[in-house]
């Protein structure tokens, strides 16, 4: 199909990477053939819509695609492990753990990280660090003391109750919280 297509620069630039079959779009008409997947306002549950129409079109595989292309525009992920350890260390942990350490913006190490938690001024370097506002950024962490003192720096947070460390028996219903599964519907209704 050959046609004009009404749509400014960044769209057509964040459109590149996501297929154009995800149902966002009524492709039985004529007239939306043409017509850009994703032409409306983007933040953090949106982004969730569309991996979510993603996965269940494309699979995990197409959809871990998409991701890095995402990301690759201007996405932040931080590991924001206390930084007690290395670099070495820590990256080392984290592989154990199975993540990929490319994965992350930043994994922060003694040597990057002038502050521990549960100080805020640790989340505060961070945002220097990945160049992100607070009030564009969601903490997830499972532990109620030094993961959550993300919100005094204006973060949303959300507290994982897989592996709850809450060594002061703080309320927990004062956070959203919950397990893995929970943590992706919370996501996807930001």
């Amino acid at each position: 199909h050959t046609g004009l297509i009404d749509a400014t620069l960044g769209r057509l630039i964040f459109n590149q990477p996501i297929p154009q079959d995800l149902g966002f779009v009524d492709r039985s008409k004529p007239e939306n053939l043409l017509k850009l997947e994703v032409d409306f306002t983007t933040k953090k549950k949106q982004l969730g819509q569309i991996i979510d129409y993603c996965i269940k079109k494309h699979g995990s595989a197409v959809c871990a695609n998409m991701l890095d292309e995402i990301k690759a525009m201007g996405y932040r992920v931080a590991l924001a492990t206390n930084p007690l350890f290395p670099a070495i260390a820590t990256q080392s942990r984290a592989k154990w753990a199975g993540l990929d350490i490319e994965d992350f913006d930043l994994i922060t190490t003694y040597e990057n990280s002038s502050h521990c938690k549960p100080n805020p001024d640790y989340y505060r370097e961070i945002l220097d660090s990945i160049g992100a506002r607070a009030e564009d950024c969601l903490m997830v962490g499972n532990d109620a003391l030094e993961d959550m003192v993300a919100e005094k720096v204006g973060m949303q947070v959300f507290l994982l109750t897989d592996c709850l460390i809450n060594k002061y028996s703080k309320d927990i219903a004062d956070f959203p919280h919950g397990s893995f599964p929970e943590l992706l519907i919370y996501i996807k209704n930001l």
